[in-house]
């Protein structure tokens, strides 16, 4: 004997829930959230992908832009290492130039170490009869360097006469002689005079006074006596 099914329920008689129809909606909605989400994966992985690349294309035009930022500021710290050095160099000149400008309108004088040295210097040398230091008439500073060089001399143990009244015009310091002297610039006294001067820092040069100019001094210049004449400053 065959049994009839009951179509719309369960052999129990009990209703299944959810409802088929349920069932097939929420399936249905569950599967186009499941492709959604996994088309959101798709995109979102694009996505990381290309922001990635843009933003490693951004993070290297930085690092360009900052290495030729350094260059610049490199090339800048050059520049101004250059003409910092330009200026150092142009001040140097500057106090150079202040510095020998300063020394030519210097009055001469003979004093402290310059002095010491030149006595030093004539401690040693043979010493003349007699030496006459010599200065033109109206020089005042000729004058003091002058007294200055006989002071010395006169510590030095040398006997020197002081004569003020010179009438060449001639610049710069001269050990001389007058024409017909019997010794040359070998003599030790000269050439020890003239070693002395040169200790101090004293530039001198030699000279002959000629016999037309004897009378440029009074008294006049006389053979075999040595004279130190200070001319006017250079």
């Amino acid at each position: 004997m065959t049994i009839a099914m009951d179509p719309t329920g369960n052999q129990t008689g009990k209703r299944m829930w959810p409802p088929l129809s349920v069932a097939n909606k929420v399936g249905d909605i569950a599967n186009l959230f499941f492709i959604g989400s996994l088309v959101v994966g798709v995109v979102s992985t694009i996505l990381i992908v290309w922001m990635t690349g843009v933003k490693e294309r951004h993070w290297e035009a930085d690092r360009q832009q900052s290495a030729e930022h350094i260059a610049e500021l490199m090339t800048q710290s050059e520049y101004l290492k250059k003409k910092t050095a330009e200026a150092i160099e142009a001040a140097e000149r500057e106090r150079l130039e202040r510095v020998k400008l300063e020394v030519r309108l210097a009055p001469r004088r003979l004093s402290g170490t310059s002095r010491d040295a030149f006595i030093k210097g004539l401690s040693s040398v043979p010493k003349p009869p007699t030496i006459a230091v010599v200065s033109r008439l109206l020089d005042s500073e000729g004058n003091d360097f002058a007294d200055d060089l006989s002071a010395a001399l006169t510590a030095g143990g040398w006997r020197s006469e002081r004569y003020r009244n010179w009438t060449m015009s001639v610049k710069g310091l001269f050990v001389a002689t007058a024409e017909g002297t019997t010794v040359d610039r070998t003599d030790p006294s000269i050439a020890g005079l003239e070693s002395a001067l040169a200790a101090a820092g004293i530039e001198e040069q030699p000279m002959v006074v000629a016999a037309t100019q004897r009378a440029t001094m009074d008294p006049y210049f006389q053979p075999n006596v040595l004279y130190v004449l200070v001319g006017a400053k250079p």
